[in-house]
């Protein structure tokens, strides 16, 4: 029968210092008898489970907000003077209050809003650049968005740099609803 421990070769102490070495090396890690790593702790109760991150990082729910944040700057930076009432239609489409009381006064025919845009024949296209989220507790979300808005009109053509912070509230049938704008 043979013994389980491992032997060195009679001859090791004739072959270089550095030969030595490696077969020492090689006979200690060949000659394990069983695994060397600690055996797998089952998680505890405590530990989050696969669907739930822990605090402070990303979920599922995040990239929802992100996209209706992305989706609502896309329509409030964009715009074209002679269809202002389309434009309307599909910003309030995408907000609740207070803001959509806010919106709605500005760009309503007669609003501020409105009627500088339709008198400089102003338009513009908004690009989101880069989005993120600042915080998403329950059913409140804040994502800052950059945002470069091109603005064209008959004297002016010029590109501006926007920073804005969107506060998402999600309404009662789950969709994320941009409830403040900010441009920071």
């Amino acid at each position: 029968m043979r013994s389980s421990r491992c032997r060195a070769h009679p001859r090791s102490a004739a072959l270089p210092l550095l030969a030595l070495v490696a077969l020492v090396a090689l006979v200690s890690t060949g000659c394990s008898t069983g695994p060397t790593a600690a055996p797998a702790t089952p998680p505890s109760s405590a530990a989050p489970v696969a669907s739930q991150a822990p605090s402070g990082f990303p979920t599922d729910d995040d990239g929802a907000a992100l996209d209706a944040a992305k989706a609502f700057t896309l329509k409030v930076t964009s715009y074209d003077h002679t269809k202002l009432p389309d434009q309307r239609t599909a910003v309030l489409g995408l907000v609740g209050e207070p803001l959509k009381t806010q919106l709605a006064k500005s760009l309503a025919d007669d609003g501020d809003f409105a009627k500088a845009a339709v008198a400089d024949q102003r338009n513009a296209s908004g690009r989101v650049l880069d989005l993120g989220l600042v915080t998403r507790e329950g059913n409140r979300a804040v994502v800052l968005l950059f945002v470069d808005q091109q603005l064209t009109a008959p004297n002016f053509d010029q590109t501006q740099r926007l920073r804005q912070r969107v506060t998402l509230t999600r309404g009662a049938n789950g969709a994320w609803l941009a409830t403040k704008l900010e441009t920071v």
